[in-house]
């Protein structure tokens, strides 16, 4: 179906016309699963503790302390949009949860080291950044991160690393362009009043607040952009990768806990895969045979085997600590005794209290103590994993035989991707790759191998308004609608595929109705009852990435100017200043030196780890003799030999203020 190609290759929110691409999602690899036995903490410098559980660590002394995990969320879905001119559009899942066969994990129960900047006997920054740029001088097809990727045999890791890493990354612009559409990290970030927004979504604000009295709270969303990234944790594997591609760059290394990899649950992973495969292939043999019985029997195997394995990674990711304790209480004395020095989270009453004062209520408490029993950083690889393979499809297969004009990504899930792409057909995209990269990203018909995408459907119109609410009609003209948070089988007539155009391209503000039941026990009696609750389902406000008209939309911080160390600097210089409450040419006149002078003296008091870049997140900065000693010598004090650099934990434990002290 050619057609003509119009607007700009950001990543857009809408679109019509589209192919769906499907990704088979029992990919997680991993080893036979291993006994539980206890951790072996490994310090730096080589003396190990014995760890009693996951989570705390058991001193000969028998005096506990907890460890500190680090890691990362999946990036949330990402919004993109519509196309006005009748062009194929191909939608490809990525990686799921599940797609770690033959790639290595963390193991579920290993010796790991914990280290801090002052504890790292070797520059790890340096081994990353000297050892991606030797990776990037070679062919792609040759990288350390290629191999371990397209599994070709046991490599010998260069970077001699593996572990999370707290650190901090940024963009160069070169990068921000390349990775628009596409941004390769996600990160939760609260947009306050002082970031700029375009011109449209000031007005769209204004139209929503005016016409339907909606107001945009300013809250905390997970999003992709291209902001420096501060005190950021991520999985070593994605940060080769990413470093090796020329994705970001990084600063600094704050923290790193280095754990050693396996391949985790490889064995399981293998059998479920295998088993629905046999499945997917009764499936086709029953509809060959016109066996009905056969088809059932084989799509409820298959369903089965993936649930069994998806299930497995999500309590991996479980949030122990979220979990609630729940009492039930009979009297006042009963609550006062049972949740004193607790924090309530939530009641509800069973029963109201008779003349006795006798009732049921329902307590949650928080948790005083949690076991943290999932394999947090297992889970935490798997998603990451999930990431970096469609990452490579994407920048290493997709956009090397595609030009940004000829395809678009619209939007992303967990586990696809819809795409516009100038191509009248399936197997004429497809023919664009080389037969090698068809075999290593494109399953064959009927195959189910994990990691390797596949046709899924083609659609004909679709819009994405935002992550888990878009609508598509399929080339059949069915059509399908998606909405979080809204009862879709009661709202059959209001949520079609019009009022999402609706709601795009008319500012209109679409409501839904959720009827839900109510259960309520008063005088041992038993009621129930209906609760219609209206609900904002539709809206074109978007504020996880900014939207340049109701189509087009580019990450935050795709323009924003690129952080240096002259800014660190004269971020510096500000907060000498406010500090001692003088303006900046009187503390330029009592430094008694430049600001480079400034900067080479206080980097040669740098402690192992500390750099600039991570001034005020690593570091602080301390007089040595307090102002609040002399502040009538203030002059003195605020020279540049009184100045040092100190560690965050150890400048809070430090008493700033202590008086003047006699004879002083």
């Amino acid at each position: 179906m050619p057609g003509k190609y119009f607007g700009s290759p950001f990543g857009h929110r809408r679109s019509q016309c589209i192919l769906l691409w499907a990704m088979p999602k029992s990919l997680t690899g991993s080893t036979k699963p291993l006994a539980r036995r206890p951790f072996h903490y490994q310090c730096a410098g080589g003396d190990s503790e014995e760890i009693t559980t996951l989570m705390t660590f058991q001193h000969p002394r028998n005096q506990q302390f907890s460890a500190r995990v680090l890691y990362y969320t999946n990036p949330p879905r990402q919004k993109n949009v519509i196309r006005k001119d009748p062009m194929p559009t191909i939608a490809i899942p990525s990686c799921d949860e599940t797609i770690m066969q033959d790639l290595p994990l963390l193991m579920l129960y290993p010796s790991f080291c914990c280290w801090n900047p002052a504890q790292m006997h070797l520059p790890l920054s340096g081994v990353l950044k000297n050892v991606s740029k030797q990776q990037q001088q070679l062919s792609y097809n040759q990288r350390y991160m290629y191999g371990v990727i397209h599994k070709l045999g046991q490599l010998q890791d260069p970077y001699c690393f593996t572990g999370f890493v707290r650190c901090s990354l940024y963009y160069t612009q070169e990068q921000r362009e390349l990775t628009k559409n596409f941004p390769p990290l996600a990160e939760k970030v609260q947009l306050n009043e002082s970031v700029q927004l375009s011109s449209y979504m000031d007005y769209l604000k204004t139209q929503l607040k005016t016409k339907h009295n909606k107001i945009t709270l300013q809250t905390e969303k997970l999003m992709y952009h291209l902001l420096s990234k501060d005190n950021y944790c991520i999985y070593s594997e994605t940060l080769k990768y990413l470093l090796e591609n020329n994705l970001c760059c990084i600063n600094d290394i704050y923290e790193v806990i280095e754990q050693p990899v396996d391949y985790v649950l490889k064995d399981y992973v293998q059998d479920m895969t295998a088993n629905r495969q046999r499945a997917e292939d009764g499936i086709n043999q029953g509809k060959q045979t016109s066996d009905d019985n056969l088809v059932t029997k084989s799509s409820s195997e298959k369903e089965f085997f993936k649930l069994m394995v998806n299930s497995g990674f999500g309590k991996m990711l479980q949030s122990d600590d979220k979990y609630n304790k729940s009492l039930l209480i009979h009297s006042p004395e009963s609550f006062m005794k049972q949740t004193i020095g607790r924090t309530i989270t939530d009641w509800s009453i069973m029963r109201h209290a008779d003349k006795q004062h006798k009732g049921l209520i329902e307590v949650r408490l928080q948790k005083d103590k949690c076991n943290m029993k999932s394999a947090k950083h297992v889970g935490s690889a798997i998603l990451s994993w999930s990431k970096v393979l469609m990452l490579d499809f994407v920048y290493n297969c997709l956009y090397q035989h595609y030009e940004k004009t000829e395809v678009d990504l619209l939007y992303t899930d967990t586990d696809s991707i819809y795409m516009q792409v100038k191509a009248s057909s399936y197997e004429e995209f497809k023919q664009r790759f080389p037969d090698y990269l068809q075999k290593l990203h494109f399953a064959a018909a009927g195959d189910i191998t994990p990691g390797k995408m596949k046709l899924e459907c083609e659609l004909k119109e679709a819009i994405f308004v935002k992550p888990k609410t878009y609508s598509y009609v399929k080339k059949d003209g069915k059509e399908d609608v998606r909405n979080k948070g809204v009862v879709l089988s009661q709202n059959k007539e209001i949520l079609i595929f019009d009022s999402y155009k609706r709601a795009v391209f008319s500012d209109d503000l679409i409501m839904a109705k959720n009827t839900l039941i109510r259960k309520t026990i008063h005088n041992d009696t038993l009621t129930m009852n209906t609760m219609t609750v209206d609900k904002a389902a539709l809206d074109g406000w978007y504020d996880k990435r900014i939207m340049i008209d109701n189509i087009h939309t580019v990450p935050f911080g795709l323009y924003s100017k690129q952080f240096t160390e002259e800014d660190v600097m004269n971020r510096i210089m500000k907060n000498l200043a406010s500090r001692v409450n003088i303006g900046i040419g009187q503390l330029k006149a009592y430094l008694q030196c430049t600001q480079d002078q400034l900067k080479t003296h206080l980097a040669s008091q740098f402690y192992s780890g500390m750099s600039l870049m991570n001034y005020g997140v690593l570091w602080n900065l301390d007089h040595t003799i307090p102002v609040s000693f002399a502040k009538d010598n203030l002059k003195a004090l605020c020279h540049y030999s009184n100045i040092q650099p100190m560690l965050v934990t150890e400048n809070s434990s430090k008493c700033a203020d202590l008086g003047l002290p006699k004879g002083m």
